[in-house]
């Protein structure tokens, strides 16, 4: 099931809450939880490193990408999955 780009419309106009990513032995996820007590679930088939800092932009209203920053971390419970 390899796509160059997909979409899901399920998640579209969703309130995301929470995003997390857990990679370990049992598996390499990413998570979306969203204000209605829902959670999306991505699984990697490979583990992934992160060649810079994940980011946060602007968009302008002409479509322009602004006022980049890098995303804080912070670590998981070991309980949180």
């Amino acid at each position: 099931m390899r796509h160059k780009g997909v979409e899901y419309p399920e998640l579209k106009a969703k309130t995301v809450r929470r995003v997390w990513f857990k990679d370990d032995d049992e598996f390499t996820a990413l998570f979306l939880e969203f204000e209605d007590n829902t959670r999306a679930r991505f699984d990697l088939r490979a583990a992934v490193t992160f060649e810079r800092a994940p980011e946060m932009c602007s968009i302008a209203p002409n479509g322009d990408l602004t006022d980049w920053s890098d995303l804080r971390i912070q670590s998981l419970a070991p309980h949180e999955s």
